[in-house]
């Protein structure tokens, strides 16, 4: 919902936003998957840093 919020303020023709709905899905899978592979690589980095500390 957010990245949807986020995508409405920065498209480009805001007014043609509702007419396009694949558009926006595929944004929102963009979205999504960008945000998981980021939570993949902190969650990553976070376990091996508590590894190397043990």
């Amino acid at each position: 919902m957010v990245t949807g919020r986020l995508l409405y303020i920065l498209s480009p023709y805001p007014e043609n936003y509702e007419l396009f709905p694949s558009r926006i899905i595929m944004y929102n899978c963009i979205n999504n998957t960008l945000l998981i592979i980021m939570i993949l690589i902190i969650t990553s980095y976070n376990y091996r840093y508590t590894v190397e500390d043990k």
